[in-house]
């Protein structure tokens, strides 16, 4: 008796000292599936946008930007040649996010409106763009480059969104369970898991 009393209580300890923060799982029923995977038509802008994408490039003396995402690539491939010329050759002073550890780099928005082109280059900028966050792309990239959070998982709620993001830095990485507002507020809910890296920046 003694003995099965002493495996019983054994079992609780390794149970509780296998808990930890990088044990904690969760997701809601949305999955993200990727930020290429979707099209012009999956944002509800306000205004009458014909092509848009989000463009990188080197600092802090950017002299060239590379297209990282376009919305579509139908689109800007039946451009007029010379205004694909135009978007391929801008360059912005400022960016509404920016990572490229250990470098650096940002990113700002191009965008076709009638015959004019128009830059998103601060995150206040790129809400202004998007009027509201409420549709599930416009969260994916409002998460990651004003946050630096990877979505993972959402669900809409009244108000906005409860979501499941990853992140990462030169020695660690993690998850967080957050809600984000329609007016972009982030607030983290949880912090559900920790990981220390093995190599660093």
């Amino acid at each position: 008796m003694k003995k099965l009393c002493f495996a019983i209580i054994l079992s609780f300890i390794l149970t509780a000292c296998g808990e930890s923060s990088s044990d904690k799982s969760e997701s809601f029923s949305y999955t993200f599936v990727g930020i290429d995977e979707y099209s012009l038509k999956s944002f509800d802008l306000p205004l009458d946008v014909k092509y848009w994408e989000i463009r990188s490039e080197n600092w802090p003396d950017p002299v060239e930007s590379f297209q990282v995402y376009s919305f579509d690539l139908d689109i800007y491939d039946s451009l007029d040649s010379v205004l694909r010329d135009e978007i391929s050759n801008i360059v912005s002073p400022l960016a509404f996010g920016g990572d490229c550890l250990p470098s650096a780099c940002g990113y700002f928005g191009v965008f076709l409106i009638e015959n004019s082109l128009e830059l998103i280059q601060t995150p206040n900028e790129m809400l202004e763009f998007f009027g509201e966050i409420n549709t599930p792309i416009e969260l994916a990239i409002w998460l990651r480059y004003t946050e630096l959070y990877r979505l993972e998982s959402y669900e809409p709620i009244h108000g906005g969104y409860n979501a499941i993001v990853s992140w990462s830095s030169c020695s660690n990485r993690g998850t967080k369970k957050v809600f984000v507002d329609t007016n972009g507020i982030v607030t983290v809910l949880n912090d559900l898991t920790t990981e220390k890296l093995e190599t660093t920046c």
